[in-house]
């Protein structure tokens, strides 16, 4: 009892306003039945995964159809590098190096890291998506590394490498011929939901050029009429239930449902996550920008990337 007062009290003391500190994850020990049950996790669970089985279909480069293979290093990383600061474990980063490495080596020198052959990919299964995880697996390793340490450079390069694929293929004018949205799956969702880790590599680079791709997705997010109609919708306040039949069809079955239905929640909310992203880079950027001259025009876009919403929208 004693300590979920404490508890209660240290809750109740953030929310008034108190001064508090971020201590880095290695700063930072779990003791009791959480603490148990966190390592055990890390024990059997994330130390157990086999890197050597979720990185092969990047090396092997053989599907065809509509499986998402892809996801599993990128939210390997998602865990794994967080853990590994935690713990320190060998043999952890000695599985993490591994896959790292096995992610580089599958990369071609059009900067493609995924599972498809080239006709097949950027297209109706879940390449986008995949490359979505595996940019943020990729900066995840980054992240967890000294800054002069020359893997975390390498693996920044292979982001920005994917990244600028995407964009080669499906960005403004893009080899492809179609909008990003238009690939894979759920009205464009899964696809759009590349935004966050545009974002991060943004925010790790500076460079302009990736700003501008975020700005193009939460753009098609929101001002194509078929697309995913994410941010519009939502402002306008039409419950995610309510949302189909807005110019695309309100099917519940069959094949229609799986490409263009826009209920899919798990994708939906990736593609927020990276629009308040988004939003708050832009203003960040916005504050840091120069300030105009008395007198001069300021011309702003007709598309906020915010997606702040009322009541039930999402």
């Amino acid at each position: 009892m004693k300590k979920i007062l404490m508890m209660a009290a240290v809750a109740g003391a953030i929310a008034a306003g108190a001064s508090t500190t971020v201590l880095p994850y290695g700063d930072v020990r779990l003791k009791g039945p959480m603490g148990e049950r966190l390592n055990k996790m890390i024990e059997h669970h994330l130390k157990a995964t086999d890197v050597d089985y979720i990185t092969a279909p990047f090396l092997e480069k053989t599907e065809r159809g509509r499986r998402w293979q892809t996801e599993f290093w990128g939210k390997f990383m998602h865990a794994a590098m967080p853990f590994w600061t935690y713990t320190q474990d060998a043999e952890l980063r000695k599985h993490i190096d591994f896959g790292f490495e096995r992610i580089c080596a599958s990369q071609e020198p059009s900067g493609y890291i995924g599972n498809y052959p080239d006709e097949l990919r950027c297209g109706e299964g879940w390449d986008v998506w995949g490359m979505k995880y595996t940019m943020m697996g990729l900066m995840h390793y980054a992240d967890g590394l000294a800054s002069d340490d020359p893997r975390r450079q390498k693996a920044l390069t292979a982001a920005r490498r994917v990244c600028d694929y995407v964009i080669d293929q499906l960005g403004p004018n893009g080899k492809r011929g179609y909008h990003l949205w238009e690939s894979g799956n759920w009205c464009g969702f899964a696809s759009s939901s590349i935004l966050e880790p545009v974002v991060w590599l943004y925010n790790r680079t500076k460079d302009k050029k990736y700003l501008d791709f975020a700005t193009y997705l939460v753009k098609d997010m929101t001002e194509v009429k078929p697309g995913p109609r994410l941010l519009d919708l939502a402002l306008k306040d039409i419950s995610v239930a309510d949302r189909n039949g807005y110019d695309n069809k309100a099917e519940t079955h069959g094949g229609y449902v799986m490409k263009h239905n826009r209920w899919k929640a798990y994708e939906m909310m990736s593609c927020y996550q990276g629009a308040t992203r988004s939003s708050a880079t832009r203003s960040t950027s916005r504050a840091a920008a120069p300030r105009p001259r008395p007198g001069s025009t300021v011309r702003r876009s007709s598309t906020s990337p915010t997606c702040t919403c009322r009541r039930r929208a999402w």
